[in-house]
């Protein structure tokens, strides 16, 4: 049995003597990733012990992630779903990856901040270094966490901007919004997302101190 692919015929191993692979996944439902990430999947065989683990790739749109010597570069902003399918069995499995654009913040573009000195912990465990983490007012990056150290003491320093205060009185001469900051969490080695139960509202003030950091717990 044959399937054709832009490079040609790909030969699917079924024979009825070769040990079948009678379970394949690729382990999850969604991936995502950042513009320029490149990263692997790992297929999951039921019996783990098959005489062939090869798999073939294939994405719905290669505008936004490509396949290159089975290794998955993300290349556009957007999602797409990668499919995998055995060559032994011919068993497929698919999962979404979900591209973001790179995570960029310009402090001198707002001319509103609320600074926040902030314990970011994952797992109630200290924060990995190489993990990222920002601060989105709908889906617009408006802060990204600075990891800092002072005297020994360990934080992350966020700078999210606007361009409004949030007054608690809307009948004032100032202007009147309720932006609700969110933050977010980014893996870029297992490529997974998390964001934090708990909102702030952008006030213009600075939330926790170095003696008294504010706590984020992932």
């Amino acid at each position: 049995m044959g399937m054709y692919s832009s490079c040609g015929l790909i030969d699917m191993d079924t024979d009825e003597n070769v040990q079948q692979a009678y379970e394949m996944s690729l382990g999850r439902d969604t991936v995502y990733a950042m513009v320029g990430d490149s990263f692997m999947v790992k297929p999951v065989f039921t019996p783990e012990i098959v005489s062939n683990v090869e798999i073939f790739w294939f994405a719905d749109y290669d505008s936004i992630i490509r396949v290159i010597n089975d290794t998955i570069v993300a290349v556009g902003e957007g999602k797409s779903f990668l499919h995998g399918i055995s060559v032994q069995d011919v068993k497929e499995d698919s999962t979404l990856v979900i591209v973001m654009p790179e995570w960029t913040y310009q402090p001198y573009n707002w001319p509103y901040e609320t600074v926040v000195y902030a314990n970011v912990r994952l797992n109630g465990e200290p924060l990995p270094a190489y993990m990222k983490v920002a601060a989105f007012v709908g889906d617009e990056c408006r802060g990204i966490g600075e990891k800092k150290n002072w005297n020994g003491i360990s934080y992350t320093q966020f700078r999210i901007g606007s361009e409004m205060f949030s007054y608690p009185d809307p009948t004032s001469d100032d202007i009147y919004i309720n932006e609700t900051i969110r933050f977010v969490l980014y893996d870029p080695e297992t490529h997974m997302l998390s964001e934090l139960d708990e909102t702030m509202t952008f006030d213009g003030e600075t939330h926790g101190t170095i003696s008294n950091l504010y706590k984020m717990d992932f």
